[in-house]
């Protein structure tokens, strides 16, 4: 009986995934592919700094969405193609990240969600709450007029006006990493290690 309702369970999750995808290419008004496949390798360390204009080429391949599609039932990729690790914040933080970073945190959390749709993520949810506060979303998307002034100005210098939102990964504590989510693809602009871009009251 367990293995009928089992089965019964996975049909229903299939037929649903389905219904996803049609609405997807629905909603989209470019030809696209049916399913982005799954990310076979991980992206490998950014180890030179993008050229300001080079990210603004990369960023206008990509074809103009007029509304969005939706992405839920897509598996996550990513990337650090347009990342930002030249200088430094006010704050003192540089922008790079070291190689136990790249390899310890944001290998090991981006790592962990290949394969998982983005609707899976969007499910995911701290720890416990603090002194009874409420659980959090973990990984979300961020509007970036509400993140720092000085952030804000340099999402624009580095060519990323046309975003006006980020997508934002909690990887443990206060490290986070910053980017942007376009279809099923997130693209690695930031990775911050003190919870200060959207600093919390």
């Amino acid at each position: 009986m367990f293995s009928e309702k089992a089965r019964k369970r996975k049909a229903r999750r299939h037929a649903k995934q389905e219904k996803g995808k049609k609405l997807a290419e629905k909603l989209s008004d470019e030809p696209f592919a049916k399913k982005s496949p799954a990310q076979k390798q991980l992206p490998e360390n950014l180890i030179e700094p993008v050229a300001i204009a080079d990210r603004i080429a990369e960023i206008g391949k990509l074809p103009k969405l007029n509304q969005r599609p939706s992405n839920y039932d897509s598996e996550m990729t990513w990337c650090s193609s347009i990342a930002d690790i030249e200088d430094s914040w006010t704050w003192g933080e540089e922008r790079r990240w070291s190689d136990p970073e790249w390899n310890n945190e944001i290998l090991r959390e981006l790592g962990a969600l290949r394969g998982s749709t983005w609707a899976e993520i969007a499910r995911l949810e701290t720890g416990e709450g603090k002194r009874g506060k409420k659980r959090r979303k973990r990984h979300h998307p961020q509007e970036i007029c509400s993140v720092n002034a000085e952030a804000q100005t340099r999402w624009k210098e580095i060519g990323l006006e046309q975003f006006d939102t980020a997508y934002r990964f909690r990887l443990g504590g206060t490290k986070r990493v910053w980017g942007v989510q376009y279809r099923s693809h997130f693209y690695l602009v930031w990775y911050e290690r003190h919870h200060l871009i959207y600093p919390m009251g």
